[in-house]
């Protein structure tokens, strides 16, 4: 997450941040009233100027941000007394408000994806996975507080039956530290959706080539793959939490889960220097300390088609992945 930068005036602006923080918590209603409350758009505004302070160095936009937080308004997600229900699953497990220092944190609250900080893939699938799909942007979207990628039979990208999408960080990288997405993955005979994490030395490649290229040098480390989600052609019932790196091969650990096409869960990762903990809605699923990336990654959310994911069923298409938020902690 890019940070904002430090202002080289910074006396007038903290004047008007003071003013207005104080104007804000003048406002704050006791705990009872703030749950019944109809009217947010006060919280979105606290909220959001929380966020805009997340980050910076300045000592007076510190303390404005630790007078914002004690009153509840951390900088991430949802504005407290909102909710942060995603659609048609008011009480999935981890359906909760993000608190703690996160250092990429994204809602979907929007109406479009923040191309700040995800690149759109535009691309074919890949020819090494034998995929069936190219990539195209307007398969991607953001509505309902979810990200959406959709997958279809669709003869619209040259050469191709099938076009779906992709997204990827476009600079953040992460190097240890945990991270939890809360996801409904795409259904269907042939889907494989994917989240999971690519070494750095693959990002500027990947968002617009298939395969190896321009530094990127698969899987070798600095260019190696840790899954924390994928579902391939044993169903949507069983989740493959791989990591490989170099002449590893693929360890892989695969916990069954209900279905998670039609069901949510939050899928977490925990990287440290000694070991990757995978979980899914809270619990451990799988430790992994013989084969541990030491390189920053990025992360990638897709939906191919085929390949691994088994023989595409043209009727059970079209599909959508929904992804409710991406967090990131540090170690």
């Amino acid at each position: 997450m890019t940070n904002n930068p430090a202002t080289n005036n910074p006396a007038p602006r903290r004047a008007v941040l003071c003013v207005v923080v104080l104007c804000l918590l003048a406002l704050v209603p006791t705990p009872a009233a703030a749950a019944d409350a109809d009217d947010c758009a006060w919280r979105v505004t606290a909220q959001a100027l929380a966020k805009t302070l997340l980050g910076q160095d300045d000592p007076a936009a510190q303390r404005l941000l630790r007078i914002l937080q004690n009153a509840g308004f951390s900088g991430n997600g949802p504005p407290p007394g909102c909710g942060n229900t995603a659609p048609g699953n008011t009480t999935a497990p981890g359906n909760t408000a993000p608190s703690g220092d996160y250092v990429f944190d994204d809602e979907f609250d929007g109406t479009s994806v923040d191309t700040a900080r995800w690149s759109v893939g535009d691309r074919p699938g890949d020819a090494s996975n034998n995929e069936s799909q190219c990539y195209i942007p307007g398969n991607v979207s953001v509505a309902d507080g979810t990200l959406q990628i959709r997958s279809k039979v669709d003869s619209s990208c040259n050469g191709y039956r099938y076009t779906s999408g992709m997204v990827q960080w476009k600079q953040f990288t992460m190097l240890r530290g945990t991270i939890e997405i809360r996801a409904k993955q795409s259904g269907g005979q042939g889907s494989w959706p994917a989240q999971w994490l690519l070494g750095a030395q693959c990002q500027t490649a990947f968002k617009g080539t298939a395969e190896n290229v321009e530094g990127c040098d698969w899987p070798n480390p600095g260019s190696d793959e840790v899954d924390i989600a994928e579902f391939k052609s044993d169903g949507p019932g069983v989740d493959w939490q791989n990591v490989v790196s170099g002449d590893s091969g693929f360890k892989t650990c695969k916990p069954t889960v209900s279905e998670a096409s039609q069901n949510w869960h939050v899928y977490s990762l925990t990287w440290t220097e000694g070991s990757l903990t995978w979980g899914i809605d809270g619990k451990t699923t799988c430790t992994q300390k013989e084969v541990v990336p030491g390189k920053p990654m990025f992360l990638i959310i897709n939906n191919a088609m085929g390949g691994a994911g088994g023989a595409i069923d043209d009727a059970a298409f079209p599909q959508t992945m929904q992804i409710d938020y991406v967090r990131v902690s540090r170690s």
